[in-house]
């Protein structure tokens, strides 16, 4: 991987094109790579994804000057720059209440609050559980850089590494948590996870930090009614060629990334995605504005939300916590009229980390501070596996993605206001489980 904070995404359109710009970027010193190759793919992608290509092994300023040089080129739709996707982790304070060792059970789930509180506090996710909606059935792949799955508590429905290499420590332990939220084992011990019996994997961005292909990879090993988990955001371009320095926004806005989403949800796959860390306005008009060189016809996927985009989740404020009312925006959640529902955005008790317990052994640590648009959208994903399990048992067949978009919309508990934070700041409604299971068996 190159130490670069960009990457050049080209869409070329014709065999002579291609020739072009693999002349014109070998000159450079890069290497031109389909998302056909880097997907690892034998089958033909549709268009638009077959267009896409990626420019790789140049630094950030060669990536730059390549740039400017294919957009003297007429026969590109698409030249741009973008930076990289990354891990939408968020550093959030110390829990509220930090125990000892010694004070803590051996079954940490009498602490997970999200779990034990029936709505509003929670999901509810008991009443799922009594109408043996666990994730049964369902296959879900988290999209981010890397996990611990040697976990203890990550043993039972656990599909490992699937695809990519694990990057950092610090991503590492990100991916261990959201795991954890989602899927984390029923035993005696540890952590439960909200589906404790969905299968989960991960698909990770390393070592070429493409999220594009990352989604495809995870879409070809799914079937409808799965489940794709990006826990993914990128920096805005507000600063034109030196990105980097933007606000933190869903992925989806990059026109191959959405192509990637899209592609995914028409095979009937529920992709879930954080809304972002940067307590932005997602409907400010600034998001209207393509960067350079997209493609034409390009528009903003944050305001003409449909039926192939993903399910955005903004972080809400839990119960009882110093960050204001509960089900209130968390300061820095990203919000919008994009935003689907909210998950809890702080002390969220989960695998991996080690402030609730930090032992020698990284395979028995666990945290009760995971937070951000990353833990809400994990939430999230854990509630859309239980919602499907129930309908596969059910109906024999999953719910499509619009309609677990619509549910998640309509039946939860609502946003509250907080200081200067109102409702109309949507993060959108917290999840009830058992409102969702209730419509769904009105609907069988």
């Amino acid at each position: 991987m190159d130490d670069s904070i960009l990457e050049l995404v080209l869409s070329i359109q014709s065999d002579a094109s291609r020739k072009e710009a693999q002349g014109l970027v070998e000159r450079f010193g890069g290497v031109l790579s389909s998302i056909q190759d880097e997907a690892g793919l034998t089958t033909r992608l549709p268009k638009p994804l077959s267009d896409y290509y990626f420019v790789r092994n140049l630094k950030h300023e060669e990536l730059v000057s390549l740039a400017d040089a294919v957009s003297s080129i007429d026969s590109f739709d698409a030249a741009y720059l973008a930076p990289v996707a990354k891990v939408a982790a968020f550093a959030q304070d110390r829990p509220m209440i930090d125990l000892l060792p010694g004070d803590l059970p051996r079954d940490l789930t009498v602490l997970q609050g999200h779990l034990l509180d029936s709505a509003s506090g929670g999901v509810d996710a008991h009443h799922a559980w009594d109408n043996e909606a666990k994730g049964a059935g369902v296959t879900l792949i988290d999209i981010e850089g890397g996990w611990n799955f040697d976990h203890e508590d990550l043993k039972d429905n656990n599909l490992g590494l699937i695809s990519g290499t694990n990057g950092p420590a610090s991503d590492v332990d990100h991916g261990t948590k959201a795991i954890g939220v989602i899927s984390a084992d029923e035993n005696s011990f540890g952590v439960t996870g909200i589906a404790p019996q969905a299968q989960t994997g991960g698909v990770s961005i390393y070592p070429t930090q493409s999220s594009a292909p990352a989604i495809i990879k995870a879409a070809d090993r799914l079937q409808a009614g799965d489940i794709i988990l990006l826990e993914l955001q990128r920096s805005h371009p507000t600063s034109g060629l030196t990105m980097g320095n933007g606000p933190d926004i869903p992925i989806e806005w990059w026109p191959c990334d959405l192509a990637a989403v899209e592609f995914a949800v028409k095979k009937g796959i529920v992709v879930v995605s954080c809304a972002g860390n940067a307590g932005q306005d997602l409907d400010d008009p600034i998001f209207n504005s393509p960067a350079p060189r997209f493609p034409l016809g390009w528009s903003n996927p944050f305001s003409r939300r449909d039926e192939l985009s993903s399910i955005i989740v903004g972080a809400g404020v839990p119960p009882r916590s110093r960050f204001g009312r509960d089900r209130s925006r968390l300061p820095s959640s990203n919000f919008g009229g994009c935003v689907t529902c909210q998950g809890w955005g702080a002390f969220v008790l989960s695998t991996g980390g080690g402030d609730v317990r930090f032992t020698p052994n990284p395979n028995q640590r666990y945290t009760k501070n995971f937070s951000g648009t990353s833990s809400a959208a994990a939430m999230i994903a854990g509630v859309v596996a239980c919602m499907q399990s129930f309908r596969i048992r059910k109906n024999s067949h999953p719910l499509a993605p619009s309609d677990i978009k619509l549910l998640l919309e309509e039946f939860g508990s609502p946003q509250q206001s907080s200081g200067d934070r109102p409702r109309t700041q949507n993060v959108g409604k917290r999840p009830d489980l058992r409102l969702l299971l209730d419509s769904l068996e009105r609907m069988s």
